[in-house]
């Protein structure tokens, strides 16, 4: 305990960077430069992707069509032809009426999307590469937890992954009828962008992203009618097969970006490494997101809430490294860490 009390105050005494800038206030929670963000003018606060790239992805998905129409998702809430039901109000439960039609339709999903040429199973996540980018958007099931996340708020009986009634679907699209998550992952993005700028944070990496519109859907901005196009980064690596995991001035950083953006699933498939940067590639919202509190409503008037993240660069990341590299000392990053922990704490 007192070599560790020491540590911590030779870092204070020399490592000047922990200073938090007047600049930033990290309880603000779900601004951009000021602006709180949503769903309604998150396309003025996002550059607009160029002209090259929104042609690209559009043509890719124009030649897709069925597969943008997955990607889309537009029609989970729809009941399926030839039965009356929607595919968010299956029941996935073995042994149920409904399995042979979860089975069918699931199938035929994944049919297409291998006929497209992308190992992406059904439900999941697409994660598509396109030369220099890359397309995102979020899956089946990540959008049915913010259904059932929304329908938790007023039904206590609702648990996570349970299965959405007809009627609380009804009741869904009657009072919502969409979700974000897709969506958030500009938001998020946004956060980061304005604290990367603002306090000229040179070890932290923020590939573009750009929300790009589905051909042939509104221009409402919700997860059935834009997908995420984002810079791809082939030459990066995971993050805990480098020895950046030692140096104080990228924990620093890191640290700053979880608590500023409320990251979390913090771990080295998000966080990669190009050249000296650590690189974060993955800003996706939790699936519990409640689409009606979009972007980060609930933690308003709320301070150091929704920081998890930090937990899981120790856990996720340093930890593991510590144990694979038992040689190193690293005193200085967990010192580092812990006390730009507390300085955002106390802003």
């Amino acid at each position: 305990m007192l070599r560790n009390n020491i540590v911590m105050l030779i870092v204070l005494l020399c490592y000047s960077p922990l200073s938090l800038s007047n600049e930033i206030d990290y309880n603000s929670g779900n601004t951009y430069q000021g602006q709180e963000i949503t769903a309604e003018n998150i396309l003025q606060l996002t550059p607009e992707p160029p002209h090259e790239l929104e042609a690209k992805v559009q043509s890719y998905l124009k030649q897709k069509p069925i597969l943008a129409n997955i990607i889309s998702g537009a029609d989970y809430y729809n009941k399926i032809m030839f039965f009356d039901k929607a595919p968010f109000t299956l029941d996935f439960q073995p042994g149920t009426p409904d399995r042979p039609i979860v089975d069918l339709y699931f199938k035929t999903m994944e049919s297409y999307i291998r006929q497209a040429g992308l190992p992406t199973k059904p439900g999941q996540n697409f994660v598509i590469p396109l030369g220099d980018h890359i397309i995102k958007a979020s899956g089946f099931f990540n959008r049915r937890e913010n259904i059932n996340a929304y329908l938790r708020q007023t039904d206590p009986t609702q648990s996570y992954g349970k299965t959405i009634l007809p009627a609380q679907l009804e009741k869904f699209n009657k009072e919502v009828g969409k979700t974000y998550q897709t969506i958030s992952r500009v938001a998020y993005w946004l956060r980061l962008k304005e604290l990367k700028e603002t306090l000229n944070l040179d070890r932290i990496c923020l590939p573009d992203k750009y929300l790009v519109h589905i051909p042939g859907r509104p221009l409402q901005v919700d997860d059935t009618n834009y997908v995420v196009a984002e810079t791809a980064l082939h030459d990066a690596v995971p993050f805990d097969q480098t020895d950046l995991v030692e140096d104080p001035e990228v924990i620093q950083q890191l640290t700053q970006a979880i608590g500023y953006a409320h990251l979390w699933d913090i771990n080295s498939r998000n966080i990669l490494v190009s050249g000296d940067k650590a690189c974060i590639v993955d800003t996706e919202q939790p699936n519990v997101g409640v689409p009606t509190k979009f972007f980060l409503k609930d933690l308003k008037g709320k301070k150091d809430e929704h920081r998890g993240g930090w937990d899981e660069l120790e856990t996720n990341i340093i930890r593991p490294y510590a144990k694979s590299h038992p040689d190193i000392d690293l005193s200085k990053v967990r010192a580092v860490k812990h006390l730009m922990q507390e300085s955002i704490k106390q802003a």
